[in-house]
């Protein structure tokens, strides 16, 4: 809570009595210090975080490799991801469904198509199982920033071929590819294919969201959605 709050000096406290409490700090809990000095591009206080947990004899798992991978996409640090996935190999950390989720629309979302196709080859080789329809969701969304209409398509349509079915966030990230687009006609079809599923819908946010792209993009439809 507090190094959501930005107040280090109070988490640091907090941390210092729960030793001296003998209560031991866990892998959470150096992952929220870690996370913090990230964001703040603190590097040398985040790798003391890590060597600390190290000392202590925790070494990352799978969820900690996840969120580090999570937050350094955010961040658009590319190399750091590359180092990431080469010590999670070295420590011999298992990827999960998470791992190859947050690889493949982390990858989507900076454009690069290679290393994107890569990940879900190897996502499917290992796990042996289909992504979920948020996976697919969030991937269409990552897509429609850097990609054609039509591979975002492409993937809304292979859904149906897991035995899935799109939920309103998978049309949502397709109708905004097409608005970031400017292909309204293909806009026009998705809002008529939203509208023909029963119960579909959205939180209010996402509906400010396409109001905003379909302002942006002058899409006459979009202040009628």
């Amino acid at each position: 809570y507090h190094l959501r709050s930005r107040n280090l000096a109070r988490a640091r406290d907090l941390f210092q009595t729960m030793q001296r409490s003998g209560c031991r700090p866990n892998r959470t809990t150096y992952a929220a210090f870690h996370r913090h000095f990230h964001l703040h591009a603190d590097f040398e206080a985040a790798a003391a975080t890590k060597q600390a947990m190290l000392d202590a004899g925790l070494a990352p798992d799978t969820a900690w490799f996840n969120a580090s991978l999570r937050l350094a996409f955010a961040q658009l640090m590319l190399d750091r991801v590359d180092a990431l996935i080469a010590e999670m190999r070295e420590r011999g950390v298992w990827m999960d469904l998470g791992s190859y989720d947050i690889l493949v629309s982390g990858f989507a979302l900076c454009g690069r198509k290679e290393e994107m196709e890569r990940w879900l080859l190897e996502r499917s080789k290992t796990t042996g199982s289909a992504m979920s329809v948020n996976s697919y969701s969030m991937l269409v969304r990552a897509l429609g920033v850097n990609m054609t209409a039509e591979q975002c398509r492409d993937i809304f349509d292979e859904i149906a071929g897991t035995g899935q079915h799109p939920n309103a966030f998978t049309h949502y990230a397709l109708l905004m590819a097409f608005l970031e687009q400017r292909r309204f006609a293909e806009a026009d079809e998705m809002v008529r294919e939203m509208e023909a599923v029963d119960d579909l819908s959205l939180p209010i946010q996402y509906y400010v969201r396409i109001l905003r792209a379909a302002i942006d993009a002058k899409w006459e439809r979009g202040v009628q959605f």
